[in-house]
């Protein structure tokens, strides 16, 4: 009876130990608590590779969203400017227009006036103040280069600013000399080129040849 006792005894501590070693393992491991190799060391402080690892992965989200806001201000920065340089060019081609179309209004109501149908004029040419041709030319022509081209009158050369009349009635002005042929009409000096000057019936047409270009006439 005495050894059965023991026997017993014997298996009953032997089984006490096992389940507390058992349990031991299972709380210090899944048994609901942390893993000490993850976030804690064997002594139950934090794992400071850990802390680095997760802060060092933060600062780079940070940096990167400062990155990413700072391209995205350069580049709306960079789209107002070409919007802004797009506009001005838009509005300068605007202006341009608007110059162009007022200034073909103005010349179209401030041109010289033609007179249709057939018309004489009286055509005259001095030289050092002396008449040394007169003639009447009667012509259906609008300008004046068109009627006198008729009789052979003028001769000269196409420039920017028009046709310029060097050789009247066969005299060719002697540019070395500063001389040049002035044109009159109805006894003004005409500020429009021979081939820009309309003539009506009845106008009188000076050519007289000028010395110096200070004036227009003597």
């Amino acid at each position: 009876m005495e050894k059965t006792r023991k026997g017993n005894t014997g298996n009953t501590n032997e089984t006490g130990i096992a389940d507390s070693i058992s349990n031991t393992n299972g709380n210090a491991g899944t048994g609901g608590g942390e893993n000490p190799s993850s976030n804690q060391s064997t002594d139950g402080r934090e794992n400071p590779s850990s802390n680095q690892n997760t802060g060092s992965k933060k600062n780079a989200d940070r940096k990167a969203g400062k990155n990413s806001k700072t391209n995205a201000g350069k580049a709306g920065a960079g789209g107002k400017a070409s919007t802004n340089k797009a506009r001005a060019a838009i509005f300068a081609i605007l202006a341009l227009c608007v110059l162009v179309a007022a200034a073909l209004t103005a010349y179209y109501f401030l041109r010289p006036q033609t007179t249709e149908g057939s018309k004489a004029i009286h055509v005259e040419v001095a030289v050092a103040g002396e008449i040394v041709r007169s003639m009447e030319i009667k012509t259906d022509e609008l300008y004046l280069k068109q009627a006198l081209d008729e009789v052979g009158l003028i001769d000269g050369q196409d420039s920017g600013y028009g046709f310029w009349v060097t050789s009247v009635n066969g005299i060719s002005a002697d540019e070395g000399a500063q001389e040049w042929w002035a044109l009159y009409k109805n006894g003004e000096f005409s500020m429009t080129g021979v081939d820009a000057t309309p003539i009506e019936d009845g106008d009188l047409i000076e050519y007289r040849l000028t010395v110096g270009y200070d004036d227009a006439g003597w």
